[in-house]
């Protein structure tokens, strides 16, 4: 919302006409009108997140659905210089996605997705700025172009010397058995990220400080895809759903003993030390054997007896969403 404020700032000469800014803040959050996939199943939810609403022409769709609710609250005849507001505060919307880690298909359907994580979700850092920038443009509303774009500058320069930072973080590129590596932002810090890395057999994370050079490891999960049930489990929607949105994928078997058998999958870039307590990890891993917890699982339930699936299973931290087998 600070951002698309920012930039409908820099028309102050208020050529877009009325309700303007409310279109232009209205797109900075219809992107993530997507939020409706999250009760139906968050595997589904984050699977989509990826593009549709967070795609080029996605954010014309929901430009367009920001400006007609403008208009209609407003009662303003022209539709085009709305629908412009809001499509540069949906963009807006993704390219700060994109600098905070989340991963983008810029032209969904086609293309991978990309990431450029200079900062983390809901930085401090970059948020601070904003918040500034919004306090400077309340407090000089006559220079309203200027102040905006002094506070975007500051967010490019301050962008830039995080991307020179960040080049300083990728893999040994000589090491041959890396499958996957991505990156992500330690939240409230300015030169330190978590790096991940996925071979065949195993996943890890380290913490990395770019500008000392200071390497640290964090975890190291065996991925257990070898394990005849994992491999069942793939069948399940859920899991599909969740291998097609994520890199650092491990899965873990729970209760092979009891009545129940649980076949359950993450990314490490969900997991910590069970010994974090401020933070509402799962509660399965917490009885099993595993050293860490995630705060998202994805897989389902097997019977015992023949290894059939019986239900499919999301865990998004405390909160259970069950379906049945299809």
């Amino acid at each position: 919302m600070a951002f698309g404020r920012t930039l409908v700032a820099l028309d102050s000469r208020r050529t877009l006409g009325p309700g303007a800014i409310a279109a232009c803040v209205a797109g900075s959050l219809a992107p993530d009108v997507d939020a409706v996939f999250m009760p139906i199943g968050w595997d589904i939810y984050l699977r989509r997140h990826q593009g549709g609403t967070h795609s080029l022409i996605g954010s014309i769709a929901c430009a367009a659905l920001a400006a007609a609710a403008v208009r209609l609250l407003s009662k303003r005849r022209e539709f085009g210089p709305l629908l412009a507001a809001a499509w540069a505060g949906a963009v807006g919307h993704l390219l700060l996605d994109v600098i905070s880690g989340a991963d983008v298909r810029f032209f969904w359907p086609f293309g991978p997705p990309v990431a450029l994580p200079l900062f983390a979700m809901a930085d401090p850092w970059l948020g601070g700025l904003l918040v500034l920038g919004l306090v400077l443009l309340a407090a000089g509303r006559r220079n309203s172009a200027q102040a905006a774009s002094a506070i975007l500058l500051a967010v490019a320069v301050f962008a830039g010397g995080k991307a020179a930072l960040y080049g300083r973080t990728g893999p040994d590129p000589s090491d041959g058995s890396i499958l996957f590596s991505r990156a992500d932002v330690e939240w409230g810090s300015l030169t330190r990220w978590i790096t991940y890395e996925t071979r065949s057999t195993s996943a890890d994370a380290r913490r990395v400080d770019a500008w000392t050079g200071a390497s640290a490891p964090l975890l190291h999960v065996a991925r257990s895809l070898d394990d005849p049930l994992v491999a069942r489990s793939r069948e399940l929607e859920t899991v599909q759903n969740f291998v097609a949105a994520h890199g650092v994928t491990f899965a873990t078997v729970i209760g092979e003993r009891s009545e129940e058998i649980q076949v359950l999958w993450s990314d490490l870039r969900y997991c910590g030390s069970s010994s974090n307590r401020s933070v509402p990890w799962a509660p399965m891993p917490l009885r099993s054997s595993l050293p860490f917890s995630c705060t998202l699982w994805f897989g389902g339930q097997f019977d015992p007896a023949t290894g059939a699936p019986r239900a499919s299973i999301v865990y998004v931290g405390h909160f259970v969403q069950r379906r049945p087998i299809r």
